[in-house]
């Protein structure tokens, strides 16, 4: 009997020398999992955007149109002029199933001499296509040239509810259908605080900012002569159903006094700031009252020209004000 409670005394030393053994190991492991879990739940960071410095860089981005992307200065793509046998850039996102989904900052920088020359092509544009969840914002394209068949515009071919914002263009963009000086179709989209000055030209579909609008336009406006036969506006050539406020057309540099969505106004009104209902210029656009057309405040100001006359020409407007004069007084003395 004695043997038999000191071999059970041993026994529970032994267990409860396992027990504590096992405890640190449990708390151990424990803390593991929940350090795992707490992980998991916190957001995890993005990744790294890719900066692009050259117009090669540009291009590249259709390896990856999911990616997130910014300007790190400004880009003078006039090499494009000779790329791919004279058709010039490869617009990013070329089909409905090839989109860009990334993201884009200009950070304030610009492109200039853009060159795409694929008239036989669809989705002409530094983008050819945006899909959902794309963005692009704080970009300005000058001196472009886009010349493609359908969808075509210097920013966007064609956006399928994609985001556009402080964005401006200029230059020249031709196409048959569905053309807008800075985005040929807008399918539930939204553009909002841009501008563009291109000149546009093309069949039916025609528009100084949109050609063909399903989405929303805003705080935006266009100032480039439109050209075209069928569904040709000074803003928009054609809305459906698409919500259009605050925005103008220069009626008189446009040469087209209707447009399917926006205000025309004259060039005179269009320098005024008064005109721009419910724009904010204090931290997105400046205008120079009476000199400039509205710009985005990351551009540099415009120059305010002085008129310089020539003495010959000063001589000439004196002479004419005093026949003026002496042809008045004659009268007077008949």
């Amino acid at each position: 009997m004695g043997a038999e409670k000191g071999d059970k005394k041993g026994e529970n030393k032994s267990d409860l020398k396992m027990c504590c053994q096992e405890k640190p190991f449990a708390r151990v492991l424990l803390l593991v999992m929940a350090a795992t879990l707490l992980i998991a739940l916190l957001p995890q960071p993005a990744l790294a955007d890719t900066a692009i410095t050259t117009c090669t860089e540009l291009q590249n981005i259709r390896d990856n149109l999911a990616g997130n992307y910014y300007l790190g200065n400004d880009i003078d793509c006039t090499c494009t002029s000779g790329w791919n046998s004279g058709a010039g850039f490869e617009p990013i996102g070329t089909s409905c199933s090839n989109n860009f989904t990334g993201t884009f900052d200009g950070q304030g920088y610009k492109i200039t001499r853009l060159y795409i020359n694929r008239p036989s092509s669809d989705y002409a544009g530094l983008f050819g296509f945006t899909g959902p969840g794309s963005e692009i914002t704080n970009v300005g394209l000058e001196q472009v040239i886009v010349n493609g068949s359908w969808h075509a515009g210097s920013l966007v071919g064609r956006t399928k509810e994609g985001q556009i914002a402080n964005c401006y263009s200029t230059g020249n963009v031709n196409s048959d259908s569905h053309v807008g000086g800075l985005v040929g179709r807008n399918e539930g989209g939204q553009i909002t605080n841009s501008y563009s000055t291109c000149s546009v030209n093309g069949n039916s579909h025609v528009g100084g900012l949109v050609g063909w609008n399903t989405g929303t336009i805003a705080d935006s406006y266009s100032i480039g002569r439109v050209r075209g036969n069928e569904c040709v506006g000074g803003l928009v050539g054609e809305n459906r159903e698409g919500t259009i406020t605050n925005s103008y057309w220069d009626i008189i540099t446009s040469g087209q006094s209707s447009s399917a969505g926006g205000e025309g106004k004259t060039t005179a009104e269009m320098k005024q700031q008064a005109t721009f209902e419910n724009w904010d210029f204090v931290n997105i656009w400046a205008l120079v009252d009476f000199v400039s057309y509205p710009y985005l405040q990351w551009q540099p100001e415009p120059p305010i020209s002085v008129p310089v006359f020539s003495i010959t020409g000063l001589v000439v407007v004196i002479g004419m004000m005093c026949i003026a004069l002496a042809v008045a007084v004659s009268r007077r003395r008949r």
